[in-house]
């Protein structure tokens, strides 16, 4: 899992810059969240330039790791 590499998608999010998740690959999103990723990208699109306004998250190197609670408003 990349952890930093998450977070700098989060960051991205939170800034209203969904589209960088538009040009990512199957071999990106399986280093990236694999199943998770995929949720955010769709959330992501479908919000154009929203930005996420995270309320939680935690980064772990346990398991899938990358857990994040936010909404887009």
């Amino acid at each position: 899992m990349d952890a930093e590499g998450n977070l700098a998608i989060l960051r991205a999010l939170e800034r209203g810059e969904n589209a960088v998740l538009r040009d990512y690959d199957s071999p990106e999103i399986e280093a990236n969240g694999d199943h998770e990723l995929r949720n955010w990208i769709v959330g992501a699109g479908a919000m154009g330039t929203r930005k996420l306004h995270t309320l939680w998250h935690r980064a772990s190197w346990v398991s899938t790791g990358f857990r994040v609670f936010g909404v887009w408003n």
